[in-house]
């Protein structure tokens, strides 16, 4: 299991003496860019359902174009290169 790099708060000190509320939503924002590395992100709420059966239903193609053997390819390069890829397309349309 990866969790990341701990993120250093001393870095939103000063800010957070100037405007407490804007430097805990720096924060926030931070973590959250931080986190989204190491799971499945999908951020579309329209779409989301769609996303998920997705993951499921292309989830030996992807495997076959990562040459990954074996297990299913979850919460790995698989799932957040297909939701890239389905996020790229929803842009476009």
């Amino acid at each position: 299991m990866n969790f990341g790099e701990p993120l250093a708060v001393n870095q939103f000190y000063k800010a957070y003496l100037e405007d407490c509320p804007r430097a805990i939503n720096a924060i926030r924002s931070k973590l959250s860019e931080e986190m989204s590395k190491y799971m499945i992100d999908i951020r579309s709420a329209e779409f989301y359902d769609t996303y998920m059966n997705l993951r499921t239903i292309y989830n030996q193609s992807m495997r076959r174009r990562h040459n990954i053997q074996g297990k299913i390819c979850t919460a790995g390069s698989c799932d957040k290169e297909l939701i890239r890829i389905l996020e790229k397309t929803e842009e476009r349309n």
